[in-house]
């Protein structure tokens, strides 16, 4: 579009991600072009700025033109504020409208700009400059500023309870939890911990997959290795291999030195000294295999320490390394207090699957599947009640005819 690129997320395939998939894009292209930039100013001595506006909204698309020309695009006033957004950025900046920001808040670092002035609207639109990806991301679930007791999964969470139970006992348990987006997959997770952190001395640590990484290895996995770290105490936003392994060796004094090279890649560190000189000769095969190894010798041994949870949620986008490697991990749960959790959606034709047909298939004496349904009339209108605060809420708000 003239000097500009008009990018859209969400059309023709959406996905609940796409404000913090577009600001994500927005700010590898603001890191790409650094290089680009410096080379101009070097060679004709002026700077190159990229401004990136971002907004959400309801826009029409499809495809526009005459016989002569015909684009597939988006239409609306949404466009219009995204477009303002970038004329009214800072060079080398990403600006982003309220719309926007509310649906990414726990994902990154901002600066709140005000209200900015757009054509057509009667009052300044809120604005925002993302500066970077926090280091610890949040999650955005549920309803900010709204809370209710456990509506309607009481069997659920009683399947839940035993499993936890059985782990006390030091019965590993590998549990498969169900439920299409929306039906308090996330809820379950949060009161199952509340449940193992009340009644017993266990470690939690989650990874999650995220929708543009179904082909990043280990990508639950480095979430899952940063807790672990953050339990030493470590300052996990920036540290070097000797501390890493430092780290390492607290956690499991024994193996650390035969662990601690394979697994330093996956939390972005590299091995130093000798430890540099066992992995770098290593073939892709190899260094996968040896990986695999150390984080099968890494878990059994937190394990054998104290029960020990590993979530991995939205394993619905998990990658086929991690679940390969998740795998090969189940048959600890027959020797240690582990519990394998998987969180996804009931869909055959994805990835994920393979989780709940290899647990079903080869450790069905340890396999726990919870499936999560809609919740009825009567419930769901509690639910409302509840989180509206409303003692007598209309039928009609919740059921309509």
């Amino acid at each position: 579009m003239g000097d500009a690129i008009l990018a859209f997320f969400g059309a023709p395939i959406a996905h609940e991600d796409d404000p913090q998939r577009a600001v994500l894009a927005g700010l590898e292209i603001l890191e790409a072009v650094k290089p680009y930039s410096e080379e101009i100013n070097r060679k004709w001595g002026f700077d190159l700025g990229v401004r990136v506006g971002i907004n959400t909204g309801l826009v029409v698309v499809g495809e526009v033109g005459s016989d002569l020309r015909v684009e597939y695009s988006a239409l609306g006033d949404a466009i219009n504020v995204a477009a303002r957004m970038e004329q009214t950025a800072v060079p080398n900046t990403l600006q982003i409208t309220g719309e926007t920001q509310r649906l990414i808040a726990p994902f990154f670092d901002f600066t709140d700009l005000g209200g900015i002035e757009v054509k057509g609207k009667a009052e300044p639109v809120q604005s925002y400059r993302v500066n970077h990806a926090t280091a610890e991301a949040g999650q955005l679930r549920g309803i900010e500023g709204l809370d209710s007791p456990l509506i309607g999964r009481a069997t659920e969470m009683e399947t839940l309870n035993t499993a936890a139970e059985e782990l006390a006992g030091g019965r590993g348990q590998i549990v498969s939890l169900m439920g299409e987006a929306g039906l308090g997959k996330s809820r379950l997770m949060a009161e199952l911990r509340r449940a193992i952190g009340a009644n017993q001395n266990a470690l939690w640590l989650e990874g999650r997959s995220l929708s543009y990484e179904t082909e990043t290895p280990y990508a639950p996995f480095v979430d899952i290795m940063i807790s672990a770290l953050a339990e030493t105490g470590l300052d996990t936003s920036s540290f070097t291999y000797d501390q890493f392994k430092s780290a390492i060796t607290q956690l499991i004094p024994e193996n650390a030195d035969t662990v601690a090279p394979y697994l330093a890649s996956l939390v972005g560190t590299t091995a130093t000294g000798e430890d540099h000189e066992i992995v770098r000769a290593l073939d892709p095969p190899r260094a996968k295999a040896k990986t695999f190894n150390a984080a099968y010798t890494f878990f059994q041994e937190l394990a054998a320490e104290r029960s020990l949870i590993l979530v991995f949620d939205d394993l619905h986008w998990v990658d086929p390394t991690s679940l390969e490697l998740i795998k090969m991990l189940m048959p600890i749960a027959d020797q240690c207090p582990l519990m394998l959790v998987g969180v996804y959606r009931p869909r055959r034709q994805e990835r994920s699957w393979e989780f709940n047909e290899s647990t079903s298939r080869d450790f069905g004496h340890r396999h726990v599947e919870v499936n999560l349904e809609p919740l009825g009339p009567e419930d769901a209108r509690e639910l409302v009640a509840n989180l509206l605060e409303v003692d007598d809420l209309p039928i009609r708000v919740t059921c309509p005819r």
